[in-house]
């Protein structure tokens, strides 16, 4: 997606305001099944609304912290190797700045879906992009009482 996101613009006029490419280059740079999203845009703004709508999936920082923090060395791997492991998950973590507070509470909720022992619910609770401490204890005690 990236790439269409530079290389289409050379072919759109400078202000990006109008769509003036013609569709043999557009075409060019798509398959003839993702030409059909854009086919009807107007400007090149809706043209790349259009592809990160159907292109681009929702990140699920609940699911990123918990595969980063879940991440161990493999057998064979190199320290430099698992440090690059961990900078490449890390990077889907959002991490913001926050209280200490907030701090805890995500560490907390982080910690609480990792180490729960049913499976089931640790794999609903990782469906949620974000979800507090509160939510996920709430959503945890609802499934563990419908056993």
């Amino acid at each position: 997606m990236e790439v269409l996101v530079y290389s289409i613009p050379r072919f759109c006029s400078t202000d990006r305001g109008t769509w003036d490419l013609p569709v043999e280059n557009l075409a060019s740079l798509l398959t003839a099944s993702t030409f059909e999203y854009v086919q009807g845009c107007k400007t090149y703004d809706e043209a790349i609304a259009k592809l990160n709508e159907v292109y681009v999936k929702p990140k699920y920082v609940i699911f990123a912290r918990h595969e980063f923090i879940s991440r161990k060395q493999r057998d064979g791997e190199s320290l430099e190797e698992f440090l690059h492991a961990l900078q490449r998950l890390n990077k889907n973590c959002e991490y913001k700045n926050v209280t200490d507070e907030q701090y805890r509470e995500e560490i907390i909720r982080d910690a609480l879906i990792k180490n729960m022992r049913s499976n089931k619910i640790r794999t609903r609770l990782l469906e949620h992009s974000v979800i507090s401490l509160q939510e996920a204890v709430n959503k945890a005690m609802t499934l563990n009482s419908a056993k």
